[in-house]
């Protein structure tokens, strides 16, 4: 591979029939940057694919996040009517999660670096292993608010979501609260 939009090119061949079994639409920039999505029952999900490049090597990372349009609608409208920390928009992300957040919480990757197609394929493989189980289900199981409830405000309840194997987004305490 000779450019980071190569090794896009190449993880895409190889991902997107995964992903379209799932139900996930791959939209793709000029630069063969990914925007993958799928509606679900309370919003999206999306799942973040970033290429690194370290020429002559490249590396995937990537992650699923949920949009919870009911969680979303509390805080815009509560947003209204009092100065939050951060500002929220329609489409942030309500739950979010990774092989690393769940495995490793302290790396930021954990696929090998590639220089060839084989080693892209290899990569793909690992990843489309991860998607199919715990993603997938995940993905399912972050459906049901109550569910979420019961992981954050459970028997020990959450005081924040640092290095845990979910974070809830930049609003943390109001997205816990909702």
């Amino acid at each position: 591979m000779n450019s980071i939009i190569e090794a896009r090119e190449l993880t895409l061949k190889y991902l997107e029939p995964v992903l379209k079994r799932y139900g996930f639409t791959v939209k793709l920039s000029a630069s063969k940057q990914a925007k993958i999505s799928r509606k679900s029952a309370n919003g999206m999900d999306k799942i973040g694919l970033d290429m690194l490049n370290y020429k002559p090597s490249f590396q995937i990372r990537y992650a699923f996040s949920k949009i919870c349009v009911p969680i979303n609608d509390v805080l815009l409208r509560l947003q209204e009517k009092v100065k939050l920390p951060i500002k929220v928009e329609k489409d942030d992300w309500f739950i979010f999660f990774s092989y690393n957040t769940l495995h490793n919480p302290t790396r930021t990757e954990y696929l090998p670096y590639m220089e060839t197609e084989e080693e892209v394929q290899n990569c793909v493989a690992m990843m489309s292993s991860f998607i199919e189980d715990p993603a997938m289900p995940l993905l399912a199981r972050f459906d049901d608010l109550a569910e979420v409830d019961r992981i954050i405000n459970g028997s020990a309840p959450w005081e924040t979501d640092w290095l845990k194997p979910y974070y809830l987004g930049s609003a943390f305490y109001l997205s816990r609260f909702i």
